[in-house]
């Protein structure tokens, strides 16, 4: 056998190594049960200084299924979010959105409590998509302002692919010096719907919130430029502000906190069209939730159909 064919086997054979690992991963990411039960810790920490007696609420917004395929509970399905069309890195831009409907509603949580002498708050949870909501906290000296936030639980390990069943989250928070007694907080609608500037309602409808209690509706429109001010509010109540009455087949909502400010974002989803010529065949590409292990083994057993091929024929020549 001369070099360069004896070169051709060793890079069948690595081709083959390589398929027949891959398949292995895939075959064993597929197959780990992720754990039912998860210790989750919520780490409240300013600097190195625990925040002690911090109250958090924690929702459970979806659950998974044994594909890892995300629907929405029941009470979290009617706002206007929709989880099919946002990424995993985009989750966390609905969250002021959910925690004003959360508080309005007065959604039941999946569980709350306060953090210790630590700024540490433990809880076990079951696997799923939760909202975690963090009450303002107010100390002799600071407000301390929680951002919410969205986690999928369990966690994976970027590292091993298996799913871990402890997790912790450390949430971001803003926090001001207690100096003013009363605030002025304005709000915002921009519209995110390019091409579709006709179909936004003459008027929208927001809600001020303070400590989860309806206070005042105001109505946005054109003449007043979409915004609008509250002046002299109690700087001891925590405020924030709904859309009401959200079309929730043609808008979802982002409602973003910028300190006393708040900017809420309606994007236009345009209704499905389908194509004028779908193709006759789709194309065979696993989706999500499907596997991957037939690709990656009836792959291998080409190349290892190959390679017998290939040692056959060279013996053949041989004894000719």
């Amino acid at each position: 056998m001369n070099k360069l064919n004896k070169s051709k086997l060793v890079c069948l054979f690595v081709l083959l190594f390589s398929f027949i690992s891959n398949f292995q991963n895939i075959y064993a990411s597929n197959n780990i049960n992720s754990p039912e039960q998860i210790d989750f810790t919520i780490s409240y920490t300013d600097g190195s200084y625990g925040i002690k007696d911090a109250e958090f609420s924690i929702y459970k917004i979806g659950n998974i299924d044994k594909n890892n395929n995300i629907s929405l509970c029941e009470d979290f399905s009617k706002y206007p979010i929709n989880y099919d069309n946002v990424k995993k890195s985009q989750w966390n831009e609905y969250a002021n959105t959910l925690k004003g409907y959360v508080k309005k509603d007065k959604v039941k949580e999946f569980c709350k409590g306060k953090t210790d002498d630590k700024g540490l708050l433990n809880v076990k949870v079951n696997k799923g998509l939760y909202l975690i909501v963090g009450e303002d906290l107010f100390t002799d000296s600071y407000k301390y302002m929680s951002n919410p936030f969205i986690v999928l639980l369990p966690e994976k390990d970027t590292e091993t692919g298996r799913y871990l069943d402890k997790s912790r989250a450390y949430p971001k928070f803003t926090k001001e010096t207690r100096t003013k007694k009363t605030i002025d907080l304005d709000v915002l609608k921009v519209w995110d719907d390019d091409g579709y500037e006709n179909k936004r309602p003459g008027f929208i409808e927001v809600e001020l919130l303070g400590n989860g209690k309806s206070k005042e509706s105001v109505k946005l429109n054109k003449d007043n430029n979409w915004t609008y001010v509250w002046k002299n509010l109690d700087s001891s109540i925590s405020w924030t502000v709904i859309e009401k009455n959200v079309d929730i087949k043609r808008y979802q909502v982002k409602v973003k906190n910028y300190e006393n400010s708040f900017v809420i974002t309606n994007i236009y989803t345009p209704p499905y069209t389908p194509p004028d010529n779908p193709p006759k065949k789709p194309p065979m590409l696993p989706q999500t939730g499907q596997l991957w292990w037939p690709v990656y083994f009836l792959s291998g057993m080409g190349i290892i159909s190959i390679v017998i091929g290939y040692i056959k024929e060279k013996g053949r020549r041989t004894k000719e």
